[in-house]
């Protein structure tokens, strides 16, 4: 069976009360059948992010968004 995969790039933008220039970024591969929150943990690790407490929030093409924004 083939898969086709998706590339997502992933900017930081800012954070702590900061913005971020240059903004370090990472692009993953991902399957139409991975969810959000496993994006959303791959990110954390790859940002280093090792308490987990990063809230996300996607915002899909037609508007709708996904998450845990606050």
């Amino acid at each position: 069976m083939s898969r086709s995969w998706l590339s997502v790039r992933v900017d930081l933008v800012g954070g702590a009360g900061r913005d971020l220039w240059l903004r370090p970024g990472r692009i993953f591969a991902a399957a139409r059948s991975h969810t959000f929150t496993q994006l959303a943990t791959a990110i954390d690790d790859a940002f280093a992010r090792w308490d987990r407490a990063h809230l996300h929030q996607f915002e899909l093409a037609d508007g709708r968004r996904i998450g845990r924004p606050d």
